[in-house]
């Protein structure tokens, strides 16, 4: 498992060097058999793979975001009881949390020591970020410098609803894992059967692979296995619930 993950994380890194390896492996079935429909097969998967590597990077970088917007609220909490400005609680706020949030709000802060107003930067962040709960803080903290209160004691509070939520969507990650496992588990079985189809009687599945007709049902039962499956992520997506 560790192979593959490092595997993964190495395709994701490299995925602006992709054409040439994919040019290379469409030319390869055509060359060998003279049919186009296999190698017409490789930009499909390769446009897959990399849109799935995209999005689960982007989701990785969102989960950490939401894990360390609490580290961001509880320093800010302390620095505006320690009776620092919004604008200094934020500078200070940039040496407590890690390094992904802090690459998300440091052009605020930034932009807060060029002298523009909290709720213009503030503002910006919140249109920019992709971390609903940080969406939330700077459009809470807007407000809050719009209007007045006691702003630690309602950040304290906005900790604990995020927490609370943050709890919610871990509970209902580990009550859907066994749909998205299964939906994993039914769309790998076809591709499992034809590989050992082909390694006890390769003479039964060649049709399938070295035909027109056999790669033109080949290619249709793919798809229909991919909708299977994007199917069942659609059901078991969190973001859509």
């Amino acid at each position: 498992m560790k192979l593959l993950g490092r595997l993964w994380g190495k395709l994701a890194k490299n995925q602006d060097r992709w054409p040439l390896p994919v040019a290379a492996l469409m030319a390869l079935p055509f060359l060998l058999r003279g049919n186009p429909l296999p190698a017409l097969l490789v930009p499909v998967g390769a446009a897959i793979t990399k849109r799935t590597l995209a999005k689960r990077s982007v989701i990785k970088r969102v989960a950490l975001l939401e894990e360390q917007v609490t580290d961001l609220l509880d320093s800010l909490s302390q620095s505006l009881r320690a009776g620092n400005s919004l604008s200094q609680a934020l500078e200070l706020s940039l040496e407590d949390v890690e390094e992904e949030l802090r690459q998300e709000i440091s052009p605020a802060v930034m932009a807060l020591k060029m002298g523009e107003s909290p709720e213009t930067s503030l503002s910006r962040l919140a249109e920019i970020t992709s971390s609903q709960s940080l969406r939330l803080l700077c459009r809470t903290l807007v407000l809050l410098h719009a209007k007045g209160g006691d702003i630690p004691r309602i950040l304290e509070r906005l900790r604990d609803k995020i927490s609370e939520s943050r709890d919610i969507r871990r509970e209902l990650e580990a009550m859907t894992a066994q749909s998205r496992a299964s939906g994993y588990l039914v769309s790998a079985l076809p591709g499992v059967f034809l590989l050992l189809q082909a390694s006890t009687n390769p003479r039964s599945v060649s049709p399938l692979l070295l035909t027109p007709l056999g790669n033109l049902l080949g290619a249709l039962a793919l798809g229909m296995n991919l909708a299977g499956f994007l199917a069942v992520r659609r059901i078991v997506d969190l973001e859509r619930a």
